[in-house]
């Protein structure tokens, strides 16, 4: 929406729920969290909704999407061990997200 509260524009609209939505530092990418196949993945779109695509498929579940600076990587957190540990994902490449902790503490970014 614009600032001033006009231009309201829902950007999804799927049967579970949308969550911790983050913009990417250039404004050009939000990722979010949406359920695939009953499991929260972390999900990016252009910001008027378009583009929408999946960009993990973990075990378990990925949650709390945050950009790096420079918007190459996007960091999260997911339990697919069983613990809430930290991994790393190059968003421009098709590559296996690289797990950053591996401890009993729950990690978030």
């Amino acid at each position: 929406m614009n600032v001033d509260g006009s231009g309201l524009l829902r950007l999804t609209a799927t049967p579970g729920p949308d969550t911790a939505p983050a913009w990417s530092p250039d404004s050009g990418t939000v990722a979010f969290v949406a359920l695939a196949e009953d499991v929260e993945q972390i999900f990016l779109m252009h910001p008027d909704g378009t583009a929408r695509h999946q960009l993990t498929a973990l075990p378990g579940g990925s949650r709390w999407p945050s950009w790096s600076p420079d918007g190459a990587r996007l960091a999260f957190v997911s339990d697919r061990g069983g613990d809430f540990d930290l991994y790393v994902v190059d968003v421009g490449r098709l590559q296996a997200p690289q797990q950053l902790t591996a401890d009993v503490y729950r990690n978030s970014p």
